[in-house]
């Protein structure tokens, strides 16, 4: 077998009967050495690929941990379902009464209020409607 030294001296007529004078490659090691090429660039652009998820994940990591945190800071800090503080139906009872009392009267003074902002913006229609009929 040739050293490197004595290879590079060599010119390329010289490499040329070197190399045809060499056995050809089984057709076995032909398919064995493509596997390997395949196979090696398919790790390649795995490994490429791979730098691309790990760059997403290093931003996705922080924002899905902000998210987890915050849905288990609303489940842990939510304050459990209405207790029952009533000792009896009767006083539930007035209590629901008093309540639906209090929003009818906060309704009824907001439908007024509509009613008379809908009399002040009825006047200009009125005046624009008798000027465009004239």
């Amino acid at each position: 077998m040739a050293r490197i030294e004595d290879i590079e001296r060599m010119s390329l007529e010289e490499l040329e009967e070197r190399s045809s004078a060499c056995p050809s490659a089984s057709e076995e090691v032909k398919a064995a050495l493509e596997q390997s090429l395949a196979v090696f660039s398919e790790a390649e652009r795995l490994g490429t690929l791979g730098r691309e998820r790990r760059r997403t994940l290093k931003f996705a990591a922080p924002v899905c941990a902000a998210l987890a945190l915050s849905l288990a800071a609303v489940f842990v800090l939510r304050p459990a379902g209405p207790k029952d503080s009533f000792s009896s139906p009767e006083e539930a009872y007035a209590e629901l009464q008093r309540t639906l009392n209090y929003m009818g009267g906060k309704m009824d003074k907001g439908l007024s209020m509509a009613k008379d902002g809908g009399e002040k913006v009825g006047k200009p229609l009125d005046i624009m409607e008798t000027i465009m009929n004239k």
